[in-house]
């Protein structure tokens, strides 16, 4: 399985870049092109910092508190975990297993990651949805308006199916079981948190900020290669696609999908397939940055053991 990912992100890869016109990309990325770059580079390193602010204060109104010292350090190793690993949630489950050896417990820790990446998806789905009436590109593909309302679908599905869940397992026999009624008390602090209209909207308010960082970090891609701005909700509906495209466990940390999703909104819009690609490239290029701060805690930092005696 682990090669037929492997396999499936080198061909991902070779298809874009074998549709790329390099002479054109390195003229395009001379010296104006520092800067732009630069930037993108500081934002992946301000969204590790945001998400780990989030995820600490998940963990804090989750009554399994962290020390904030630790959720930095652990959130980087997060991402980079997340961006070399297939579907992109090796990281948090590492940093779930760190997680209940300092707060002792594993529930809690286990919701953390889901709310994490359920206010991702949340904040995705409804950015994308509000951008979409504005996408007034005289060019643009109905493809995109299909696509935003299956997506608009299987997340209202998906919320809708978490929170009505633990109460509806917990009446059938199957609550027998016990990992259906693990599920089922997970799903129970999921509704604990939900009923708390200011945990909710301090969870949304730094889940939506994280979203626009990402999109920032796709338009500075696009002002490295054009020199030229794209509009903004074309960046939204990019980002969504390309993000949630990278949650998909077919490659190593969603590459190739990423790119190729970017590149496929930017072509329904308008954009020419060359730019296209080569903006989603160099877009990819910034997010795989994000794991270079984790390479530095592996090999400098200090984290909570995954096995052995509970830290802290």
């Amino acid at each position: 399985m682990l090669a037929l990912k492997a396999l499936i992100s080198i061909a991902l890869i070779w298809f874009l870049l074998n549709k790329i016109d390099f002479t054109t990309l390195g003229a395009r990325l001379g010296t104006g092109s520092v800067l732009p770059l630069t930037a993108g580079i500081i934002v992946g390193v301000l969204i590790i910092v945001v998400s780990a602010l989030r995820w600490w204060g998940i963990h804090y109104r989750l009554r399994a508190p962290v020390p904030f010292v630790f959720s930095i350090p652990a959130t980087m190793e997060c991402f980079t975990l997340n961006l070399l690993l297939p579907g992109s949630v090796g990281g948090d489950v590492v940093r779930a297993a760190r997680a209940s050896r300092l707060c002792g417990r594993t529930r809690e820790a286990i919701m953390a990651v889901l709310l994490k990446r359920g206010s991702n998806l949340a904040a995705l789905t409804i950015m994308c949805i509000a951008a979409l009436p504005f996408l007034d590109i005289p060019t643009a593909s109905r493809n995109i308006d299909i696509a935003v309302f299956v997506l608009s679908l299987i997340g209202i599905a998906g919320v809708t199916a978490v929170y009505l869940a633990p109460p509806l397992l917990g009446r059938t026999r199957l609550n027998k079981l016990r990992l259906v009624r693990e599920i089922v008390r997970i799903g129970f602090i999921l509704r604990r948190i939900l009923h708390l209209p200011r945990a909710v909207c301090e969870i949304a308010a730094l889940s939506f900020f994280v979203q626009a960082l990402n999109i920032v970090m796709l338009w500075v891609a696009a002002l490295a290669v054009t020199q030229e701005t794209l509009p903004l909700f074309t960046l939204v509906i990019a980002t969504t696609f390309g993000l949630l495209g990278s949650a998909l466990p077919v490659t190593f940390g969603g590459i190739g999908v990423r790119e190729g999703a970017v590149a496929w909104v930017l072509v329904e819009t308008g954009l020419d397939q060359n730019t296209a690609i080569m903006i989603a490239v160099v877009y990819g290029a910034l997010v795989l940055s994000q794991a270079i701060p984790g390479l530095f805690v592996w090999a400098f930092g200090r984290l909570p053991p995954l096995v052995g005696a509970k830290t802290g």
